[in-house]
């Protein structure tokens, strides 16, 4: 008040001092921070408070399951506090639910001081980690099989196209002597060829990604067992891939920059790509989640990379992605632009995304197809974009006189069709009881979706028997069972929904909640479509019952590692980190179809979600979590560009009507546009 400062401009940072040091006066450090943290936020409004966090496990420096453990604990404690923001290794956090159970109890019986012997046995614990990963290192298995007669190029190459690393220490060594103890000679020999084998199956069709991804994870070892020696030389591995082209400068037509748009988080798809490019011989640089355009423009003046990779799930990155191609035509620049993603497609590149940038926007498909360019960009980049340029010439031109007519918006009103409810439909009061589901793998497991599950591992087929026809897709499935069943058996899976149900009327193509809140629709206005809006499964006078819900399978996401190991974070994306997210993603699906069967029983009934067909906008995310509180009981957030973290977390509305069913809004016309945008924002 004294010097005119607003309290929403002061930071207070209370010190977090290192516990579980053995001197019992260092014992509440954990506690007083989060008691100063609660007192600022109660007593000081609008002012932030920070803290160091990493300062807290300072006295188990070298055992990093321990200290992830201690961050994400804290972190979940002293948030509910009101700390606002904290200085952290991003890379060593995990999800809170996701912390094994006893490691867990012991690490929150030294933050909360709860037991006097509480250091000891954390102590205790974490030496019996230390000794269970030394132990888990080793490997019994001495086979001898008919592969091991071949040549060391031919071993090596088995092993990385099968995923076999059991004799790598072995046979780098013996790679090594036949090269003259050169190291680089091993990487850019025998090494690199293997991985461009395995690229060249992949690219066509002869293997797929969960084996891809076990090749990843041989080669990475492989180079582990040979960085002794690299060091003993004084090379870096950077160096040394480039020792390969015979270049040391800036320009290296094999590097590639990935990132996901600017405000999304899913990046599976893109750990994928930089997989499979990696594979291939290029050096990834993967910026990770979130990205800023401003960033991917220095990293590709820095690196002048074969092309920027950019990905996106959600349709907020549509927009962000036309940003960047702005950006980068307004800066002079020439390296081409791959995208790619479950928003993306061939037409959208062709029509709003390359004429915006003359140095060429590509649409990059799967990983397998983005592997494909690449490869051509490398050899000939001026003829492949002349080739791309010309493909989607011949896409806008058939854009341009597709037959896609509309009606007026106000004759697709007019054409809204009355649709009658069934009074023997359930009533706010009867459902408003089921409110309070949760949940077990044990009950979802029976519903979910293996076909799409084997869709994320790039297999295609209609049915699922038709996928179970590849022996690959059916050792991938078993081994997505078998790796579920021990998620189960940890504990480190927990499904959280959240559900609740209120009464609402349709006002025109609003759904009107019984406080006056509205949450929007569009419709559909093609001349032989429906003309419906979800609003329509609503009566204008008799409220009517709608369901709000939120599902996670929260877990461990495949993180954006800190800046100073962006480089190498791909190494961090493994087999295990890929299976789970899959898992987890159908998990979640699965508990919205058995939160669907449970409450409505045979009752006709739909559950669209924000930003598919029915209902295409993804801002509305922010009306469902402004009336449940996902983000508080859940711990899942909701970013200001409506991506959901965890990622393996679904939300929408369950829709019960007799006539209920799915419908594609589609292209709407700029006087509906407007009437949306005044309905939404008034």
């Amino acid at each position: 008040e004294q010097v005119g400062m607003n309290p929403r401009d002061i930071i207070f940072d209370p010190n977090v001092l290192a516990i579980a040091t053995g001197m019992e006066e260092h014992d509440n450090y954990a506690v007083d921070f989060i008691r100063a943290a609660h007192w600022i936020r109660q007593n000081l409004p609008g002012a932030h408070v920070s803290g160091g966090v990493s300062n807290l496990s300072f006295a188990f420096r070298g055992n990093n399951a321990v200290r992830e453990a201690m961050h994400s604990a804290f972190l979940y404690h002293a948030v509910r506090a009101g700390l606002d923001m904290g200085i952290v290794n991003p890379s060593m956090l995990q999800i809170y639910d996701d912390i094994e159970p006893n490691l867990l109890k012991a690490v929150e019986d030294v933050i909360l001081n709860r037991t006097p012997e509480a250091t000891e046995t954390l102590i205790a614990l974490a030496d019996q980690l230390k000794l269970q990963k030394e132990e888990g290192a080793t490997t019994s298995d001495t086979r001898v099989a008919d592969w091991r007669k071949g040549s060391i190029e031919e071993r090596l190459q088995y092993a990385l196209s099968k995923g076999d690393g059991s004799y790598l220490q072995e046979d780098i060594m013996e790679a090594l002597h036949a090269y003259g103890d050169n190291p680089v000679a091993v990487i850019e020999q025998p090494l690199m060829q293997a991985m461009e084998h395995v690229g060249r199956l992949f690219g066509e069709g002869k293997m797929f990604l969960p084996q891809v991804v076990k090749s990843a994870k041989v080669m990475r070892e492989a180079v582990k067992v040979l960085e002794p020696e690299l060091e003993r030389e004084n090379v870096g591995m950077r160096e040394a891939l480039a020792e390969r082209s015979g270049e040391r400068t800036q320009t290296k037509r094999n590097v590639v920059v990935l990132a996901t748009a600017n405000g999304d988080v899913h990046d599976i798809g893109k750990n994928i790509v930089g997989i499979v490019l990696a594979c291939n011989n290029f050096e990834v640089h993967d910026l990770g989640v979130m990205v800023p355009n401003e960033l991917i423009l220095e990293k590709a003046r820095e690196l002048n990379p074969c092309f920027v990779g950019v990905s996106g799930l959600i349709t907020p990155s549509l927009k962000e992605m036309e940003n960047l191609c702005r950006l980068f035509q307004k800066n002079g620049m020439r390296v081409p632009i791959s995208v790619g993603g479950a928003t993306t497609s061939a037409v959208h590149t062709a029509v709003k995304l390359a004429p915006l940038y003359d140095g060429g926007v590509i649409y990059g498909g799967d990983a397998s197809q983005t592997s494909v360019i690449a490869k051509k960009l490398q050899m000939n980049a001026e003829e492949t974009l002349r080739q791309v340029r010309a493909e989607q010439q011949r896409i806008r031109d058939a854009y341009e006189n597709r037959t896609y007519e509309l009606v007026s918006y106000e004759e697709a009103n007019r054409r809204a069709p009355l649709l009658k409810y069934d009074d023997s439909y359930p009533k706010l009061n009867e459902l408003k009881t089921l409110e309070d589901l949760q949940p077990t793998i044990a009950d979802v497991e029976p519903l979910i979706d293996w076909r799409m599950f084997l869709l994320f591992w790039g297999f295609r087929g209609e049915s699922l028997q038709q996928l179970l026809v590849n022996p690959e897709a059916e050792k991938t499935l078993k081994e997505g069972k078998k790796y579920l069943q021990e998620l189960k058996n940890n504990g480190s899976i927990v499904i959280k929904s959240l559900l609740r149900f209120e009464n609402v009327c349709r006002r025109g193509n609003d759904i009107v909640f019984a406080d006056g809140n509205i949450m929007p629709m569009l419709r559909n206005q093609q001349a032989k479509g429906s003309n419906l809006s979800l609003a329509d499964f609503f009566d204008e006078k008799e409220p009517r019952p709608i369901g709000l819900f939120c599902v996670t399978a929260g877990g461990r996401e495949l993180r954006d590692e800190s800046l100073e190991s962006r480089d190498e974070s791909l190494e961090l994306r493994d087999e295990s980190g890929l299976m789970e997210h899959a898992l987890r993603a159908r998990l979640a699906e699965a508990a919205t179809v058995w939160l669907q069967q449970k409450v409505f029983g045979g009752y006709k009934v739909i559950r669209p979600a924000f930003g598919y067909a029915s209902c295409p906008d993804h801002s509305l995310k922010r009306i469902l979590f402004d009336r449940i509180p996902a983000e508080k009981q859940l711990g899942v957030t909701l970013n200001d560009h409506y991506s959901i973290t965890p990622s393996t977390t679904v939300c929408g509305l369950f829709v019960c009507h007799p006539e209920a069913r799915y419908f594609t809004v589609g292209r709407i016309d700029d006087e509906q546009q407007a009437d949306y945008m005044r309905r939404k924002m008034p």
